[in-house]
């Protein structure tokens, strides 16, 4: 795994300009003759997620002969912070996601894209013209309830420090309980990589507190749910929807729904006991990923 990046195009408070975009390069892991699976596995994270979020499914799939990228998007791990809040948005990401996708020159492309990471690849896979090939949605749809980005608004603008990592997972063990039970080595890898260690020795959380902004502007003019059919219509590629049973972000109703129109290969996977989302660190949510890809 190489830890590399690119510059994007971002507007700065003089104007034009450029800001490092951080991301993971997984090489496809072969056996001396043998020849690498085709096309790239793009993964895409979710609110306050970055590409590290991905090693045990990455690591699962290099092994399996893919080649797996996972990019930070700006404001999160590695990538820059923006100087202007208002730019944490989906369209500015999409851009981004674009000049990495021409950086690598893919032209066959599967994206696993989780909670946000997941509309991005919706919109990618909407375009008229696109190198997606599959798509798996890791626990968002088509319509996002108002009440959970409440929530998250809450949660995200935080800026705490932590004294040590054991702090640093007691947090992350709440934020995210809906993933369901990990093992203690999982939790520990996941607070090694959501968190930054500064220069007075105390920790903090590895993205930009001000991602929340855009959602603090926007919710008080949102009154109903975030309704995102018009990009699912447009979507014609296989899609694997994994679901937590409890999730509070795609209904059942709304899974049921999206496998009655738009892409007309669409596959639903529930996992039981767990709500948003499903953390794809453990074995059999990525046996089904890589099961699923293997047969579309």
């Amino acid at each position: 795994m190489k830890e590399l990046h690119i510059s994007v195009p971002v507007r700065t408070l003089e104007g034009e300009g450029h800001c490092a975009m951080a991301y993971t390069d997984w090489a496809p892991q072969v056996a001396e003759g043998g020849t690498p699976k085709p096309g790239l596995i793009l993964c895409l994270h979710g609110l306050t997620g970055n590409g590290r979020f991905f090693d045990e499914p990455a690591r699962a799939l290099s092994g399996a002969g893919y080649r797996v990228v996972c990019p930070d998007m700006v404001g999160r791990g590695k990538s820059a912070w923006l100087a202007r809040p208002k730019d944490y948005n989906v369209r500015r990401y999409f851009s981004h996601l674009e000049a990495l996708i021409s950086h690598l020159k893919a032209t066959e492309i599967t994206v696993i894209g989780t909670s946000m990471g997941g509309v991005l690849g919706m919109m990618l896979a909407a375009k008229a013209v696109t190198p997606l090939r599959r798509l798996v949605l890791n626990d968002v749809g088509a319509v996002i309830p108002r009440k959970p980005m409440k929530y998250m608004r809450a949660y995200v603008g935080a800026d705490p420090r932590f004294a040590n990592m054991e702090e640093v997972e007691a947090h992350l063990r709440s934020i995210y309980a809906g993933a369901g039970p990990h093992e203690p080595q999982q939790w520990r890898a996941l607070a090694e990589v959501s968190s930054v260690r500064l220069e007075d020795g105390s920790i903090r959380l590895a993205f930009d507190p001000a991602i929340a902004k855009p959602m603090r502007w926007m919710l008080p003019f949102a009154l109903f749910s975030l309704r995102l059919w018009h990009i699912w219509d447009a979507i014609s590629c296989p899609v694997l929807i994994l679901r937590g049973a409890d999730s509070p972000i795609l209904s059942a109703k709304t899974a049921a729904a999206m496998q009655k129109r738009g892409p007309k290969q669409v596959e639903v996977v529930e996992f039981p006991g767990i709500g948003h989302a499903p953390s794809l660190m453990k074995a059999d949510q990525i046996a089904i990923i890589r099961e699923w890809i293997e047969a579309t």
